[in-house]
């Protein structure tokens, strides 16, 4: 069982580092307040723009928010489903 983490750009545009989770190390531990984890590691980088949207499943570790050039808004859609 794990999560899948669906998030899709409405408007705006992002970039997001994802790694394999086995090839990072915890820095801290998941907090349910945060619903997030801290990890440290080398990932790679995938540019979002309007109307594109990334699928992370349980195995792997993402950093999303990351600004393109200057920081503007953005606008998603998060669904996170639990199989």
């Amino acid at each position: 069982m794990g999560f899948r983490n669906i998030q899709m750009i409405v408007e705006g545009e992002e970039r997001t580092g994802c790694a394999p989770l086995e090839s990072m190390t915890v820095k801290d531990e998941y907090l349910a307040e945060r619903d997030c984890a801290i990890y440290e590691g080398a990932g790679d980088f995938i540019r979002f723009r309007k109307g594109a949207f990334g699928i992370f499943f349980s195995q792997d570790v993402h950093m999303p928010s990351i600004a393109v050039g200057q920081p503007s808004p953005v606008k998603k859609v998060v669904v996170k489903v639990l199989l």
